[in-house]
């Protein structure tokens, strides 16, 4: 992981390939999508009752769909991009959504079309970042916003260094699942760095806070007593963040993830 000494966003090199190389498909995969997705169904609805009157959506990066379902249950006009056919077939074929297979930097879209333009756990996966933002800004409204979300490097920075100093025996970062608590796309933003990204891409912050976890552990599917007490973690990490974020007006922001909302300059 290196920090740009100019902006201060951390990025991996040698980046990791593009997004599309990846091979997914299998039972499991969509296994473990449908979980994933059964978890964060709350934090979904939670978002879509606070995101204002229904209009054009686009959710960039959709995946296999199910976001943009309930948004469209909701009453959003509302349509996904993703670069993996297989989570567009699933979503179009098994979800009835609008949904098609494109480069979430470059899409065939015209300007100004959406009044809402989500970004799910996406910005930080993507080579090139700050085109993602450029082509949402292009998309969005003037009147319309563009919500974030994404992990904290501040968090996880922090996650890791924590764990590999607890397990000095190795010279080498930590590989275990027991310390599978930092996660490292291919770039990590923090409170400080993700609104200069938003500045220099034509978009202007209007707020940023610590996001709520999502509930048990979706992601390696533990049994239900593992679930409940990871989810427990989560949520006592969560409520020490917002006691910082509290205490220093938000300019401490320590969760594990970020969202934000933005608009067009």
């Amino acid at each position: 992981m290196l920090r740009c000494a100019d902006c201060g966003i951390v990025y991996r090199h040698p980046a990791p390939g593009p997004a599309g190389d990846r091979q997914e498909g299998t039972e499991g995969d969509i296994a473990r999508e449908e979980r994933v997705a059964s978890q964060r169904v709350p934090a979904f609805r939670g978002f879509i009752a606070t995101a204002g009157t229904p209009g054009r959506l686009l959710d960039i990066g959709c995946g296999f769909g199910f976001f943009v379902r309930l948004a469209a249950a909701a009453g959003w006009n509302a349509t996904g991009v993703d670069v993996d056919p297989t989570a567009v077939a699933y979503a179009r074929t098994r979800l009835g959504i609008a949904a098609f297979v494109g480069d979430a930097c470059q899409l065939p879209v015209a300007d100004a079309s959406f009044d809402l333009i989500t970004i799910w756990n996406v910005l930080e996966m993507v080579g090139d970042p700050l085109s993602l933002l450029r082509e949402a800004a292009r998309l969005v409204r003037p009147s319309g916003r563009i919500f974030i979300r994404t992990p904290n490097e501040r968090f996880h920075l922090a996650s890791f260094r924590l764990a590999h100093a607890l397990d000095g025996r190795r010279r080498r970062p930590c590989q275990t699942p027991a310390f599978a608590t930092f996660v490292f796309h291919a770039t990590s933003f923090s409170r400080r760095t993700l609104p200069i990204a938003l500045a220099r891409t034509g978009l202007e912050l209007e707020s940023i806070h610590n996001s709520p976890p999502i509930s048990g552990d979706p992601y390696l599917g533990s049994r239900r007593a593992r679930a409940l007490l990871i989810g427990g973690i989560k949520h006592v990490v969560h409520a020490v963040a917002q006691v910082a974020a509290f205490a220093t007006g938000e300019r401490w922001l320590l969760g594990p993830s970020l969202e934000a909302w933005a608009r067009r300059r």
